[in-house]
């Protein structure tokens, strides 16, 4: 059995269901020991969601937008052009035609699409199949979006957990600031390989409007190189509705030990 092989099943079994599923799922086609998906192969990008209420939505899409950049700003995400110009060129585009320009723009920054129902049941989407393309670096701060469907019109605390994050299962997730640059090391088991941070207040809020379509930031810093898994859930918090509703996803990574290509 391969070094790869060891370490997967081994993972494996600290992970929950969604994390060893997506894990399988991912080693798969190519067997356990490679680890990795046909080339070629490339998850269908997020669905444009069509607002019932379309200008309230506007609003606070057009709202969130200004959040995001500034948070991606203050992060050291270098936004092309191409993409700031896309967004601005919705200011005068009819409201439902602007959400979804705007959300084509935002979703190539995503991780991931949280679906909130009317009854606050969770369902999480990952934007992409192909770890390739949510690449991070060893001990480098990564920033992602999570875009959320709040059909609920849920207006809790929004919130993400990882078993496989040190102190990510605690208090301190949201942080006032984003991180830049690169992040600290620390000790840490060998079933936890990132540090996990939300960003809210006084950026953004790490909380959910009541509006429809919104997106939040989330960061990752792998402490470790090579291939990981981790198991993000996403749940409303503040007491506002009973136990239960949140979701889970299992996500890959390969996190390097150089800078990313392009990045």
């Amino acid at each position: 059995m391969t070094d790869l092989a060891t370490r997967m099943i081994a993972t494996l079994g600290q992970l929950g269901p969604a994390a060893a599923v997506a894990l399988l799922a991912l080693a798969a086609p190519l067997g356990v020991a490679q680890a990795r998906e046909p080339e070629g192969v490339r998850a269908p990008a997020l669905p444009i969601i069509v607002a019932r209420q379309a200008k309230p939505a506007r609003e606070r899409l057009d709202a969130n937008v200004a959040e995001v950049l500034k948070t991606l700003e203050q992060a050291g995400v270098d936004v092309p052009a191409a993409d700031r110009e896309a967004l601005a060129a919705t200011k005068d585009m009819p409201d439902g035609l602007a959400l979804g320009e705007t959300q084509k723009v935002l979703d190539r920054y995503a991780l991931a699409l949280v679906d909130i129902n009317d009854e606050a049941w969770f369902s999480i989407t990952s934007a992409t199949s192909d770890p390739a393309d949510r690449p991070i670096e060893r001990l480098k701060w990564r920033t992602f979006l999570v875009k959320v469907n709040n059909n609920a019109r849920a207006t809790s605390p929004f919130e993400v957990r990882s078993l496989q994050a040190v102190g990510g299962v605690g208090d301190g997730v949201v942080s006032a600031e984003p991180g830049r640059g690169a992040c600290e090391d620390a000790a840490h088991g060998w079933a936890q390989w990132f540090r996990l941070r939300m960003v809210g207040e006084p950026l953004m809020p790490a909380r959910l409007s009541g509006k429809e379509v919104e997106y939040f930031v989330v960061q990752m810093c792998s402490l470790e190189a090579g291939d990981r898994a981790a198991e993000f859930t996403f749940y409303l918090g503040g007491g506002q509705v009973s136990q239960g509703h949140y979701g889970a996803i299992g996500l890959l990574f390969r996190p390097t030990t150089g800078p990313v290509a392009g990045r």
